[in-house]
């Protein structure tokens, strides 16, 4: 795939791809529509990707890099777990209201697993760096004693990843549900108590 940097028109086509993929699901979307709506011919858009699945790649990359960006972000500034707890939710809250098709193109990423080795290979590459950045988080809040001493930080960073990641899923098939307050207090309260039982343990 050739890319050059600050190409407008590759940026013009990944939004396209975004918002078509999005609306319209991985399975029913087409090259053409994508193309209609980037306004480019459907042999430009060829030129820049090979192929629907790289598109979705593409615009998936784009998401994980802001997503990754966001959480080193919430743990530099997280003075202590409520701290944490809150950025996270907040930042949760704010992809989903703001931005609908984020999660909803995480999730059209899981439909291609069977299909190629690319999109495995990129969910396991999204993955292992999330859960990452959270564990180099934990320990950077361990350090400057935000957080007590914790055994099994790798552990905590997994399951931090299962909450985002299940929470985000709910609420992309139900949207309702990022309305209702009280699951946010529930999310912030299980944060809290997941890393304080560690730390004391």
């Amino acid at each position: 795939m050739n890319q050059p940097k600050g190409n407008a028109k590759i940026r013009k086509i990944l939004e396209a791809a975004r918002v078509i993929l999005a609306e319209e699901g991985y399975t029913a979307a087409t090259i053409s529509q994508i193309a209609s709506k980037a306004e480019v011919s459907r042999g430009l858009l060829h030129y820049h990707f090979k192929s629907k699945e790289d598109l979705l790649v593409q615009v998936f990359r784009h998401n994980m890099e802001d997503i990754l960006e966001a959480t080193n972000t919430i743990f530099s500034k997280a003075e202590n777990l409520s701290d944490l707890a809150a950025g996270l939710t907040q930042a949760l809250q704010f992809i989903l209201e703001s931005d609908p098709y984020f999660f909803t193109l995480f999730m059209e990423s899981w439909t291609l697993v069977r299909q190629g080795p690319e999109a495995m290979t990129l969910l396991r590459e999204f993955h292992a760096r999330f859960r990452q950045a959270i564990l180099d988080g934990l320990d950077g809040m361990e350090q400057k004693g935000a957080i007590q001493p914790a055994k099994n930080l790798k552990g905590m960073a997994a399951v931090l990843t299962a909450i985002v990641d299940g929470i985000s899923l709910q609420m992309t098939i139900e949207p309702v549900l990022s309305k209702d307050n009280s699951i946010w207090d529930a999310v912030r309260s299980a944060i809290v108590l997941l890393a304080g039982q560690e730390g004391e343990s």
